[in-house]
């Protein structure tokens, strides 16, 4: 039985060029550029990923915050001798300034409540109430 060297595919005279590239595996500039391209690629992950921590931190403070805020408006409402002003840092270290002034009508007072976390941009929340006034 003869064979013929055209369909033995492992005779270098009968692979064609690109087989032979394949064949050989690749080369140290194609191993480099590949290289390059995940390290990109995964540098820009990192950076997802740190962005998104920070991100999630500044809205969890911003969250606290507006908590806060409504905690110490409704301590507002229910205080029998009329609200009054106050400021202070939370035991968790939010700091906090409620200011209240007179309203437009003198039945009325204007509870201006600011709370934020120090060192954390954009957790500044702030809230204002116009109430009755103590009697």
């Amino acid at each position: 039985m003869k064979r013929s060297r055209r369909s033995d595919p492992h005779d270098p005279i009968s692979m064609t060029r690109s087989a032979m590239m394949l064949a050989r595996g690749f080369t140290v500039l194609e191993a480099a550029v590949a290289a390059a391209v995940l390290g990109v690629g995964l540098l820009a992950a990192q950076e997802l990923v740190a962005y998104g921590v920070h991100t999630l931190a500044a809205e969890r403070a911003r969250i606290d915050g507006t908590l806060l805020a409504q905690t110490l408006l409704a301590e507002a409402r229910l205080d029998a001798h009329g609200p009054q002003s106050s400021e202070g840092t939370t035991e968790s270290g939010l700091a906090f300034t409620r200011t209240v002034r007179p309203g437009p009508d003198p039945a009325l007072v204007e509870v201006r409540v600011q709370a934020h976390a120090p060192g954390v941009p954009g957790s500044r929340c702030e809230l204002v109430e116009v109430m009755r006034a103590a009697p």
